[in-house]
This record gives structure tokens, sequence and C-alpha cells, in this order.
């Protein structure tokens, strides 16, 4: 099997993810579709990006549907409420803040093409 320099590309733009450890925050950077895309191809009628990161975070949901999938944003949304840490989100142009006692879903004046995770403890 031959792999071209544009496959090998795609593998890293889209499966390729950064993270790590900065003065008590963790940082994670995926680079690939993002949530509303993902969603979309379990959810059609999906209408915007803020539409898909509020879906996200509130309920059972995967873009690998049927997989046995789709619990691991509102798991840590739980957690982060709990231990009382803060959550920046970031997918398209949505935005979701989450601290110890609110979540907060908004669109930004930034498109960021997959998602970003700022957690701060």
């Amino acid at each position: 099997m031959i792999i071209t320099l544009m496959q090998v590309l795609h593998i890293f733009v889209v499966y390729i993810s950064i993270h790590g450890f900065v003065n008590r925050m963790f940082y994670w950077l995926i680079f690939g579709q993002g949530l509303f895309k993902t969603l979309q191809t379990v959810l059609p009628g999906l209408r915007s990006d803020v539409e898909a990161i509020q879906i996200a975070f509130r309920e059972k949901i995967s873009g690998r549907m049927p997989e046995n999938r789709g619990n691991g944003l509102k798991f840590v949304l739980k957690n982060i409420q709990e231990k009382s840490w803060d959550l920046y989100y970031h997918s398209g142009n949505a935005i979701c803040y989450v601290d110890a006692s609110d979540v907060q879903f908004n669109y930004s004046d930034i498109s960021y093409q997959g998602c970003m995770a700022l957690i701060s403890f």
C-alpha cells in the first residue's frame, strides 16, 4: 500500500490532538471537523455550532451511532462542576463555559475548526 503525502497530512489534521499542562491548566486541542459536522451525521437537522455544543454537553449522543458511546462531555461537565473547576470549550464558532454553579453557551467571533478545551483547577 502506498500512502501519499496528502493522506499523511489528512491523518495529521483530522486525527492528531495536542494536550498538556501549564500552570494548573490542562489544554486539549483536536484538529478535526468539530462537533457540528460530527453530530450532523446523526442529527441532520442540526442548525448551528451552538446547538451542537449544547446537545453534546446535555445529551447522550455520539457521531458514531449506533455505537454505545457519547457520554463523554456530559461526564466532563458533571466532574468539572463537582470539583469546582472551570472549563472553556470551543468548537466552530460556539463556546461553552462551565464553572461550579453555571453552564453558559454562546457564539464566538472566532471560528475554530476542531475542538479546544481548557480546564483550570
